[in-house]
């Protein structure tokens, strides 16, 4: 499933379960990361349970790999400097249905 962004540090809900790999590409190369958190009650980010690695500006991208139990996650993604924009594409594979929402900070 993929997702198509703008921001430089974008937030992402994900609804999964089991196994997720995530891939995360920039046209412009970028250094990006993508990381996976639990998410706590009311919305917040919780511990971390994947991350793409250091920042990368990879012709492939950066990729995240998880197995996670079923519920809700944030995904971030974000660029090793900070207020740099770009557009980006992030794609999901999984074994079960993936939702992907793009979620506005104080809508958490």
């Amino acid at each position: 499933m993929p997702f198509l962004g703008s921001n430089a540090d974008e937030l992402i809900r994900l609804h999964a379960t089991r196994s997720l790999r995530l891939r995360l590409l920039e046209p412009a190369h970028i250094p990006l990361n993508v990381t996976i958190f639990q998410r706590r009650p009311g919305g917040k980010l919780g511990d971390q349970v994947a991350t793409s690695g250091p920042y990368a500006d990879t012709t492939s991208g950066v990729s995240a790999r998880a197995q996670l139990a079923p519920g809700i996650y944030l995904v971030v993604v974000s660029t090793y400097s900070g207020g740099v924009c770009a557009g980006f594409q992030l794609t999901a594979f999984g074994d079960k249905a993936i939702e992907l929402q793009d979620v506005a900070p104080n809508e958490l």
